[in-house]
């Protein structure tokens, strides 16, 4: 019935945290939303 399959709750990968930093950080600095 499907019982072999696997979810991971709550990890994130470390692309998304470096790319979701990298636009945070540029926000904060006052980039334009086009430039990021």
């Amino acid at each position: 019935m499907g019982g072999d399959e696997t979810q991971t709750v709550g990890l994130v990968p470390d692309e998304f945290v470096e790319g979701y930093e990298y636009i945070t950080e540029h926000i904060c600095d006052g980039a334009p939303l086009k430039d990021i």
